[in-house]
């Protein structure tokens, strides 16, 4: 699989090179996927359960959260 990651980026690397010099960041000498993991960032997944039905089942406990999530701060209670 690290191959794939590998190739992905070997083609997408300079929409990816592109991208960062508009925004002014450096460039980058490996793929995001490793360096979000060496950074332990967090993952984000999202999958309405109509689009997808059994895909939560499918994760068993490797995905501890499905659903809804919000700030916890109540719509009335907002500033």
């Amino acid at each position: 699989m690290r191959a794939v990651w590998w190739l992905y980026w070997g083609i997408t690397k300079d929409v990816d090179d592109a991208q960062r010099r508009e925004l002014g960041l450096p460039r980058v000498l490996a793929p995001a996927a490793n360096r979000m993991a060496e950074r332990k960032s967090l993952e984000i997944q999202a999958y309405d359960e109509a689009c997808f039905p059994g895909l939560a089942a499918e994760w068993n406990d490797r995905r501890p959260f499905v659903g809804a999530a919000d700030d916890g701060v109540a719509d009335g209670d907002r500033p």
